[in-house]
């Protein structure tokens, strides 16, 4: 099993950009929306994989980005078990969105938090990263459960 890294990309305005996936049966989740990221290769940092994943698919040059969340995720119904996934914040200035060259995906959009798709609109394997984003980060939110 490999590892993979997600990007939390985040705009000054704390607007978290999802990455609409492609319509392509050969990858998991097409057409549902996602983090950019992928794979980190054999002997490859997951801070280093996010880098260069994110310079592959966007063309962009992010430094420094911050571990926030990882996830093991168990699912044998998608070849997925033991698989771990890296979140990792990344704040996005103005020139760097605007330098922006898509490579991968059907396009990209920045969404409040409070705006952001269905959980059914969302790909599973980020979906946790991105609620967990929202709720501690973004736009945190005291949550005490009552006993």
């Amino acid at each position: 099993m490999y590892d993979c890294v997600a990007a939390l990309l985040v705009n000054d305005s704390k607007a978290l950009c999802l990455q609409l996936r492609d319509q392509k049966k050969n990858i998991f989740f097409p057409g549902l929306w996602g983090l950019f990221g992928g794979s980190v290769e054999t002997n490859e940092l997951p801070e280093k994989a996010l880098i260069r994943e994110i310079y592959e698919e966007l063309e962009i040059i992010v430094e420094k980005p911050k571990k926030i969340l990882t996830v093991t995720i168990a699912s044998p119904i998608n070849s997925l078990d033991g698989k771990k996934r890296h979140f990792f914040l990344v704040k996005l200035s103005d020139q760097q969105i605007a330098d922006i060259v898509l490579h991968e995906g059907q396009g990209y959009k920045f969404f409040d938090p409070d705006k952001i798709p269905s959980p059914h609109e969302l790909a599973p394997v980020d979906a946790c990263g991105i609620i967990y984003c929202c709720h501690t980060i973004l736009k945190p939110r005291v949550i005490i459960p009552e006993f």
